[in-house]
C-alpha cells in the first residue's frame, strides 16, 4: 500500500503489529541486533554486524509468518519501515507504545464505519 506522508504508514505499520508476540519476536530480533553491534564495535569483529542483522530479519519476518499472516513491511517502504521498527522497539521500552497503537484501533474504527 502507497502513504503519501509518514504518520498514515505509522498508522498501517502498527495495524500490522496487533500482535503482542509478533512485536516480541521484532524485540527480540532487535536486541539481537543490538548485542551484535556493541559485541562487533567493543571486539572489532564486523561479521557479527551481519550476524546481528539476520537476527533481526528472522524475528521480524517469524513474528508476521507465525501470528499476524502478513509480510513485513519492509518489501513495500524499507526506509520507513526500518525507522518504524526502531521506533515502535523505543516507545515499547519508554512505556509509550499503548498510546500509539490506540490510536492505530480508533482510526481503524472509523475507517470501517465510513
Amino acid at each position: 500500500m502507497k502513504h503519501s506522508d509518514y504518520d498514515s504508514f505509522w498508522l498501517d505499520y502498527l495495524s500490522q503489529h496487533q500482535h503482542p508476540k509478533c512485536r516480541g519476536l521484532h524485540y527480540i530480533g532487535m536486541s539481537a541486533f543490538l548485542l551484535c553491534l556493541f559485541a562487533a564495535l567493543a571486539k572489532a569483529s564486523w561479521p557479527l554486524l551481519g550476524v546481528g542483522l539476520v537476527l533481526f530479519i528472522i524475528g521480524s519476518v517469524l513474528g508476521h509468518r507465525l501470528f499476524e499472516g502478513n509480510k513485513p513491511a519492509a518489501l513495500s517502504a524499507p526506509i520507513w519501515s526500518i525507522y518504524s521498527d526502531w521506533r515502535m522497539f523505543f516507545l515499547f521500552l519508554s512505556g509509550g507504545l499503548k498510546g500509539h497503537l490506540s490510536r492505530t484501533e480508533m482510526n481503524k474504527k472509523s475507517s470501517e464505519a465510513q
